[in-house]
């Protein structure tokens, strides 16, 4: 059962106000540390002025995130995870984009309260389109895909933070296209992130030569953006027409789900400390097992779980009305090392078509998400077993016979002990 803010109040009111009366400072610090996430201990705080103090001491939260990061198994991971339409090569209107749907753990609802209803980025100056999440940060822009104006912003906080424009998106002659969008920390600098914008690839005359990559770069410690040229490893072709899909970050490592056309899909590994790029393989029995049918539809999404890379794939035949659901994990980029961890077939009732994908779950490696028509479904893997979520598509997507007219993009939010507070010039409200 969860209770609802006031009655947890009054519990832990009646509870430290017996503590307040035996405990001296040394062992209340103790207890609040231990406290099972950041908001109750912030209700903890407004209890009095001796909790007050010791709350808001500076060594306090340090000593909280210190605490929860050692007895990691003791504190249930908190997730939200944002769902969008993924927009090919041409950006229409940003109300096009907006959330379509908002997926919360249950320690994630209490952590965010009220925002989490309709009006869950409504702080913000204008509507919103995600580009990418990190942590408990996203990274925003109100405009179309050539907009130089980019925000980050913390959803619990309610911290914004205004990027200075990005004049390299408008220099040259042709227009530069973006293909995919990270926010990435800074592990060297506390509150502090960068920003990845991944151009059009540059493709050289000469064939022997590898394609080089252009990212333009924003730190929020030099407060600045710049050019930098990741060159790959091994000759790359380019396809007629992309559009970015998934981007997450693991190790250090970027890792980029590309697509480039029918059949032209891969995963691109980024190195941000040598600025190389590796494009890795799928797998070898990466596909449907059995007849090819010219019918069948591929979706395939990747994310990290537990410091791992995972990889799924979904393969719908029509004909024969069979799914075949596959994870992986990444082993090693360098030599596009997989491993198959789950492989589930099944059919499907002969119904009207709906709208079919999965996702990786961010905190537990043996489940996956399912979006069915306009419901979310947690699917434990190893049981077999579907359970619905409290979250479903705001409005119906489409779908066709071989390609799907309409796309998701997820955007997973894994909330920290304590949240990510942006750097001294941003916004709150």
């Amino acid at each position: 059962m969860i209770l609802s803010e006031k009655q947890l109040l009054e519990v832990k009111d009646g509870f430290i106000s017996n503590l307040l009366e035996i405990a001296n400072d040394d062992i209340l610090f103790e207890i609040f540390i231990r406290i099972p996430d950041c908001r109750s201990a912030i209700l903890c705080s407004s209890v009095s002025q001796r909790c007050h103090s010791l709350i808001s001491n500076p060594r306090f939260i340090p000593r909280f995130v210190l605490q929860h990061h050692q007895n990691q198994p003791n504190y249930p991971l908190s997730y939200t995870i944002i769902f969008r339409k993924c927009e090919k090569f041409e950006f229409g209107s940003a109300l096009n984009y907006q959330p379509i749907c908002k997926l919360f753990s249950d320690e994630s609802m209490f952590l965010h309260g009220k925002s989490r209803k309709s009006s869950y980025l409504d702080f913000l100056p204008s509507p919103m389109v995600v580009r990418a999440s990190c942590n408990d940060l996203l990274l925003l822009t109100p405009g179309s895909a050539s907009s130089s104006v980019f925000y980050v912003c913390n959803p619990v906080t309610k911290q914004f933070y205004e990027l200075p424009a990005n004049h390299l998106l408008s220099c040259g002659i042709s227009p530069i296209h973006l293909l995919g969008f990270a926010l990435v920390p800074n592990p060297d600098y506390k509150c502090h992130f960068k920003v990845l914008l991944f151009h059009t690839p540059f493709h050289p005359y000469i064939k022997s030569s590898n394609t080089i990559q252009t990212v333009a770069i924003y730190c929020s410690k030099l407060a600045k953006w710049e050019l930098k040229s990741f060159d790959y490893t091994q000759p790359r072709e380019l396809g007629s027409y992309m559009f970015p899909t998934d981007i997450c970050m693991c190790n250090g490592t970027l890792y980029y789900l590309e697509s480039v056309g029918r059949g032209g899909e891969r995963v691109l590994a980024l190195d941000l400390s040598k600025f190389q790029c590796i494009i890795v393989d799928f797998p070898n029995d990466f596909g449907w097992v059995g007849s090819q049918d010219f019918r069948e539809r591929v979706t395939k999404h990747i994310g990290t779980v537990g410091g791992e890379v995972r990889l799924v794939q979904v393969v719908i035949t029509k004909s024969k009305r069979c799914v075949c659901l596959k994870v992986w994990r990444l082993l090693d980029y360098s030599t596009s090392s997989w491993v198959l961890l789950h492989e589930k077939k099944y059919k499907r009732a002969p119904t009207k078509e709906r709208f079919f994908e999965f996702f990786v779950h961010p905190v537990d490696g043996d489940k996956v998400f399912m979006v069915f028509g306009k419901h979310v479904f947690e699917y434990d893997l190893t049981k077999d077993k579907f359970e619905m979520m409290a979250a479903e598509l705001q409005e119906p997507l489409k779908t066709d016979e071989v390609y799907p007219a309409d796309r998701l993009l997820a955007f997973p939010m894994v909330h920290p002990a304590w949240p990510t507070q942006l750097p001294p010039t941003s916004f709150s409200v």
